[in-house]
């Protein structure tokens, strides 16, 4: 596994891929204020998937795009399958787990564990894009979360990326 640094766009024409940075398309950033963005995507404001997904629907499907779709990988009431068929459609061969889970205290950590909100959850899902085809950048929280990744996903081409080092524009 790769560690790269990451970029937050609403452009999924963005192309970062110098010094080891790439860029995670995240169209719901345009929805935040700027200064509170990366802090307010990690919450359960708005069905981030679904206004993807929206956003995915309105731009040019031919050509492929260098960045990755970021996804909401812990969502419930997603189809997966139709999901990722309109993210390859619209011409990305890259998927990320963005945004994640904001840090909690235990007492809620444990309470979103035991219904199935987990990052083993998270890496359950890359997994099955990577099957899938997909190239995967797997974005973790702590260094306990990079080897976690790493012992799920051996053997798979990932890229992996600190929360921490997510950068916006």
């Amino acid at each position: 596994m790769k560690k790269v640094t990451a970029q937050l766009t609403s452009d999924p024409f963005e192309n970062m891929e110098t010094h080891n940075t790439v860029a995670i398309y995240a169209p719901a950033i345009q929805e935040f204020p700027p200064e509170m963005m990366l802090d307010l995507i990690q919450l359960p404001l708005e069905n981030l998937n679904q206004l993807t997904a929206s956003y995915i629907a309105s731009i040019s499907k031919c050509d492929p795009k260098p960045s990755y779709c970021g996804v909401f990988a812990l969502d419930p009431f997603i189809k997966w399958k139709d999901f990722l068929a309109q993210i390859r459609g619209a011409g990305f061969h890259r998927i990320c787990n963005f945004p994640k889970l904001p840090a909690f205290g235990s007492e809620e950590a444990d309470a979103l564990l035991a219904s199935g909100f987990s990052f083993q959850h998270e890496l359950e899902v890359l997994v099955s894009f990577a099957e899938d085809g997909m190239d995967i950048l797997v974005v973790c929280s702590d260094q306990n979360e990079i080897r976690l990744a790493e012992d799920v996903l051996t053997g798979l081409p990932v890229e992996f990326c600190l929360i921490a080092d997510i950068g916006t524009n």
